[in-house]
């Protein structure tokens, strides 16, 4: 994609991010906002209503609450969130509209159709549950969603962005986007100046972190097991660090927690707001997930200096290059993953180097600048047309 000068084509356009949760906005999207609105937008912000509005408003976004709830299938509640996105473009009358994530893809994209708006641009930020999940429930609502992006996903005004080549091709053959409207730009961009680099923590014994929402498909069964494996070989602390998000179907439950944390397996630090203050107390960051659409975190991690262990799957494996910037091992195998940390663990001299080009990779390719820039840039190619 060319660079465009976006000041230079746009006066005070409306921007709309369409997303189904506020602190993702402020984790993931505050600086594409922050940039847009430098570049002469007016940047509205629609998502569930939460404490967070606050801050954004505060900010100088403007906020509108839609009713839209993550783990709801009920068709009344599904409807009232389409409508509520239809009356939104109907009196905001944005002049481009971003979904973010599934259900803002697909149901702002039937509401935008509806209401005849002209740029719609929809970032998959990963494939999720239902492509990784067999279960029948997901089989069904993969293919209800089949039919969904067949029909809104169509008109010529609407383009995508994937964050990773293995999701862009997949939607294109399964869910005719078409390849002309659809572009990769790798992630949500990292505000380098907020990750500086950590040393490492002088405790001699490997401390291995995986941060991470508690989801079986973030491979937290194979951490587990791994780290029984390894206990058994060397003294090493093995760490969650995360929520258990009841909403998603694959979460692993308190009970079980609880269950790891009582045997010593494992450490649980909870929920972590400041991540940074995570990566100061590891030697070792691991995510054994076994797909994802461009891991931020492992992006932090690399940033601020540690060694990374991850699956060769989409999205980990376009961030990390096997025995480059970090370790890439089979997804549902414990035991590789055990070695991997493993080797990790005793040699500080390879952890250094890993994360020496690691830092380099991530301000070459995924730093906010670059990633703001080319998102500003298919706004303004959007306008142009």
């Amino acid at each position: 994609m060319e660079s465009i000068n976006s000041t230079h084509c746009l006066k005070k356009k409306k921007l709309l991010l369409v997303i189904n949760e506020i602190s993702f906005f402020f984790s993931h999207r505050l600086s594409l906002a922050q940039a847009a609105r430098q570049a002469g937008y007016e940047v509205h912000v629609a998502a569930p209503m939460a404490k967070e509005v606050t801050n954004l408003t505060q900010r100088g976004f403007y906020f509108h609450p839609i009713p839209m709830q993550r783990k709801s299938i009920n068709p009344i509640n599904e409807m009232r969130s389409v409508y509520a996105l239809y009356r939104l473009y109907r009196n905001l009358r944005p002049d481009i509209i971003h979904h973010f994530s599934m259900k803002p893809i697909l149901y702002g994209s039937l509401a935008a159709r509806i209401s005849s708006s002209s740029a719609v641009l929809n970032t998959f930020t990963g494939l999720g549950y239902l492509f990784v999940a067999h279960q029948i429930k997901a089989v069904i609502l993969r293919q209800c969603m089949r039919l969904g992006f067949y029909f809104v996903l169509r008109p010529i005004t609407v383009r995508a962005i994937f964050q990773n080549p293995s999701d862009q091709q997949r939607l294109q053959r399964s869910f005719f986007v078409n390849s002309e409207r659809s572009v990769l730009i790798k992630g949500s961009g990292l505000p380098l100046v907020d990750f500086p680099p950590l040393l490492e923590p002088i405790e001699t014994v490997p401390v291995v972190v995986l941060p991470a929402r508690l989801l079986w498909d973030k491979g937290v069964g194979e951490f587990v097991v791994a780290a029984k494996q390894l206990k058994a070989q060397m003294e090493i602390r093995m760490v969650l660090v995360g929520a258990i998000d009841l909403a998603n179907p694959r979460a692993v439950t308190e009970k079980q927690l609880n269950k790891w944390v009582k045997s010593e397996v494992i450490e649980y630090w909870g929920f972590q707001k400041n991540i940074k203050e995570v990566f100061r107390q590891c030697h070792i960051v691991c995510l054994p997930s076994y797909r994802e659409g461009l891991p931020r975190v492992l992006l932090e991690a690399a940033a601020c200096g540690r060694s990374i262990i991850t699956t060769d799957v989409p999205g980990c494996h376009d961030v990390i290059r096997h025995r480059e910037n970090g370790l890439l091992v089979a997804p549902r195998n414990p035991s590789a993953l055990a070695a991997a940390i493993l080797q990790l663990a005793i040699d500080k001299t390879l952890r250094q180097q890993l994360v020496q080009r690691g830092q380099e990779i991530v301000a070459a390719e995924f730093s906010s600048a670059i990633i703001n820039q080319q998102t500003l840039a298919l706004y303004c190619e959007m306008l142009s047309n």
